[in-house]
């Protein structure tokens, strides 16, 4: 990921991050300065069993490890089949698993490749979902129009961690009693700020390499874009069942936009008809709500950017 920065950028600042534990509870404070040089504090527990959940052995993505699983299915497709109709090679290459049909029917070579063919692209699927990775066509990075890349889900990650960020929404409706989304949002977005940006490569390289979910975000106290935006958003969701939310990708980076009531001068792209208000989560330069880097509206304004609807 790169790293946003406007004119005279001015840092967020964390002014103290403390982690303790319990028997049973990680405890986490997280004390920064706001857009408005403004003191904010955030703490929660969150029990042991939950941080140790699921996601705790995400990892990026292995090409190696895809392929043996590739093979593995298409192997077990080839001994369905009867050896007296024709003869199925698998040819190692670098990046995948191909292979040779050959017989005496061409009618039974051709169902024979599409029957591979389709169990291959299941089996890369399959593999996927295990995995937490969905595919994603990459920004230019090649001049394979039709190249595919993978990145982290993370539309499946945001909907799969609410239950175990209840000890931070608890807080968050304790502190914004009745609030509407806009300033809730507004909060989220000093405090993920603030978290100390971690630096990784381009996502269409690194196939997830550097991706955080949102508690490993919390515990490690840092994270890249994709891993801010997943928490902000994750929370969000859980807080505000039936706000409209996307993730908006642009080449190297990753930015929220939220469906809310807004003022003339917010930034915003229309989906479907729908105002998205887009916001800059990374840091470490504090961008207000409603606003993104210059580097962003570049891309947005050039139409080069993807959106994925969260809800």
């Amino acid at each position: 990921m790169i790293l946003i920065l406007v004119s005279s950028p001015i840092l967020a600042e964390q002014l103290d991050f403390r982690k303790t534990e319990s028997k049973s509870h990680y405890n986490y404070r997280y004390e920064w300065l706001d857009v408005n040089g403004e003191k904010q504090q955030l703490s929660f527990s969150i029990a042991r069993t939950v941080s140790n959940n699921k996601f705790r052995h995400f990892k990026a993505l292995s090409p190696t490890r895809m392929t043996k699983y590739v093979k593995r299915s298409l192997l077990m497709a080839i001994n369905t089949l009867n050896p007296r109709h024709g003869k199925v090679d698998l040819i190692p290459q670098a990046n995948g698993v191909s292979y040779s049909v050959s017989g005496p029917e061409q009618q039974w070579v051709d169902d024979t490749i599409q029957m591979l063919n389709e169990r291959s692209n299941e089996s890369i699927s399959e593999f996927l979902e295990k995995e937490y990775y969905i595919r994603f066509s990459p920004f230019g990075y090649t001049d394979d129009k039709n190249s595919i890349s993978y990145k982290p889900d993370h539309k499946r990650f945001i909907s799969e961690s609410g239950d175990s960020l209840k000890p931070i929404i608890d807080q968050l409706h304790k502190k914004f009693p009745n609030a509407r989304p806009k300033v809730v949002a507004t909060f989220l977005l000093s405090w993920v700020q603030s978290i100390p940006y971690d630096t990784i490569e381009s996502r269409a390289i690194n196939n997830g390499a550097g991706f955080l979910p949102p508690l490993r975000l919390i515990d490690s106290n840092r994270g890249d874009c994709d891993s801010k935006v997943t928490l902000m958003a994750s929370i969000l969701g859980q807080m505000f069942s039936n706000l409209r939310m996307a993730i908006v990708y642009v080449p190297q980076h990753a930015l929220i936009g939220i469906n809310t009531p807004h003022v003339k001068d917010d930034y915003k792209i229309d989906v479907d008809g729908l105002d998205y208000i887009l916001s800059e989560p990374v840091g470490p330069a504090i961008i207000k709500w409603a606003e993104i880097s210059d580097t962003s509206k570049r891309y947005i304004e050039s139409d080069n950017y993807k959106i994925e609807i969260l809800h």
